[in-house]
Parts: C-alpha cells; structure tokens; sequence
C-alpha cells in the first residue's frame, strides 16, 4: 500500500509564567516524558480529544538514542457513530452486530522525531504517517503537551514548556509566488501567545470552541498590491526557530489576471513510500518505521 508522510519543524517553546523556567536539555527530557507515559497502563494514558467523539494513547515506542530518534506509535478510536450492520447480499440488518455509542474503529498513527544531535537545541524534525481516519500531529501534540505539563507539575521542578511545530514547506512556495503578477492580500496564522495580555488572547484561553490561533490579514495600501520581498520576509520570520507564525496563505493574481490563492499548509514537503498492508487495510508497521528512518535522513 502506498503511504504519504508529511515533514514537520518541532520547537520548544518555554510557557511564559511566573516562576516558571525553560528546559534545559529537550531531548532528554521529552523522552523521560514519553517513558513516563508507557509506565502506565493503557486506560490511564488515555485522552478525550475534546469535541470530537475521539480518543487518543500513545500504545508503543523506540528510542534510538545513538540516532537521536523517537518512534511513537498513536492509537485513536473515534465512537459515538451508531451504525447498523447489514448482510451486503440480502441487505437485511444484523441486529446482533449493531456498533453502541461506546465501539470506537481504532486507528494507527505513527510519527518518527529526529533531534538535533547539539543537546542544547530545542529544535527537531518530524515525519508523521498520513492518516485522515488517525490523528494529526496538531492533536498529537495537544495530547502530549498537557502530559509533559502534568508530569513535570507532579515534579514540582518549576519547568513548564510545550512543543510548538511548523510544516516544513516544498519550494513550490517561492516558485508560486513569482508568478504573481498582483498580491492581493496575505493571511498570517499566528500562535495567540504573540498577542501579549490582551481581550482576544483571553477569549481563547477561556472558551474550549474558540481556536488558540489567530488570522491576521494583510492588504496593500497602494493599487500595486503587496511587495514579493514583503511576503519573503513573512517566510523568512515563518522558517525561524520558535516562530509565532503558523501558516502563511497569498492571494494573488497572475499575468493572464486569474486570481489564484496558496499556502504553506497544501505545499509542506511530503515523503511517498510502499508498505504492506495488514489484514485491517493499515500499513505494518515495522515496515514504515524502516522506511521513515530512511526519509527522514533527507531533513
């Protein structure tokens, strides 16, 4: 089966509070974070994805500490979907294997850390397995960085950080934007941390179905439209180590005076690889954590 992985930039980013302190050694610590997690038993590790109707463990791991790579693997299970099962031959419907509200279709999502071989850094790169019925690396790490919260209060070491991440962006970005002939508007999404103490941040912090990230949009203030240099510097802030800048999108028009519209959410670099598949149609995964080692040795 053919598999897609996406490439992602990690960062650690320190959580501004009083009397709080940064990490010093991010790779060791986010590992002894990962290891605290597998000591419990799988109930115990387990998450509500909010709204979602969905749960999310981390199920296994593989430090390989020589490579300074993790491999984690994520189970998920969405439920509360009641659906009857029917004979696809007479189509009449099998009461006695209707799915409850509580049977959830478990999923696999695998994703493959590579830090940086400085153990100062706070900085890594991440390939996660495509999967549209699993997990994004969003909700991925909104599950992680509430544990390593939790684990290092349990502590009371006064540390307090959570990993932040970009996509790594296919250079189709910058080709896409010669070709503008107008740029129109550009849309910034940022981190609400970039806002400071402010109404808005705190509407986010204290309401569950409002987003923590915020659209700033950009328009031109002459007829000639935004400046490609202006854009390359948003990119340039956007590719930096911490950044508070989490997706950039370009309307432009181009020469024939078509408006057209791009990204670095639909252009991030992305792997393709070929596994075998299991008998529930996912791939083995042995077999994509060896092709991943390979990939991720592009980045």
């Amino acid at each position: 089966m053919n598999v897609t992985l996406y490439a992602y930039n990690l960062f650690e980013k320190r959580i501004r509070e009083k009397g709080k302190k940064d990490v010093e050694y991010f790779e060791k610590d986010f590992v002894e974070c990962v290891k605290a997690l597998m000591i419990r038993k799988p109930n115990d590790r387990k998450y509500e994805l909010g709204n979602k109707k969905k749960i999310i463990y981390i199920n296994d791991f593989e430090y390989m500490q020589n490579q300074h790579m993790l491999f984690l693997v994520f189970k998920s299970a969405e439920y509360g979907k009641i659906r009857k099962v029917v004979d696809t031959d007479t189509l009449e419907e099998r009461k006695t294997k209707k799915k409850g509200k509580k049977d959830g279709d478990e999923e696999t999502t695998c994703i493959l850390i590579k830090f940086d071989a400085d153990a100062k850094s706070k900085s890594a790169v991440c390939l996660i397995q495509a999967n549209s019925n699993g997990v994004s690396l969003t909700r991925i790490f909104e599950y992680i960085n509430i544990e390593i919260v939790a684990i290092h209060n349990a502590h009371n070491d006064n540390i307090k950080y959570k990993v932040s991440h970009t996509n790594i962006v296919s250079r189709d970005f910058l080709k896409a934007l010669e070709k503008a002939q107008k740029i129109r508007a550009v849309k910034l999404v940022i981190d609400s941390d970039a806002t400071g103490d402010s109404e808005f941040k705190d509407y986010a912090c204290e309401n569950e179905d409002i987003s923590n990230e915020f659209d700033i949009v950009y328009k031109p203030s002459t007829k000639g439209g935004i400046g490609k240099n202006t854009v390359k510097k948003f990119f340039k802030d956007y590719e930096k180590e911490g950044a508070n800048i989490k997706k950039i999108r370009v309307d432009i028009n181009e020469a024939d005076g078509n408006p057209l519209s791009f990204d670095t959410e639909k252009m991030k670099e992305k792997e393709y690889v070929v596994v075998t598949d299991t008998l529930t149609q996912e791939p083995r995964i042995d077999e994509l954590k060896v092709q991943m080692l390979d990939k991720i040795r592009n980045y």
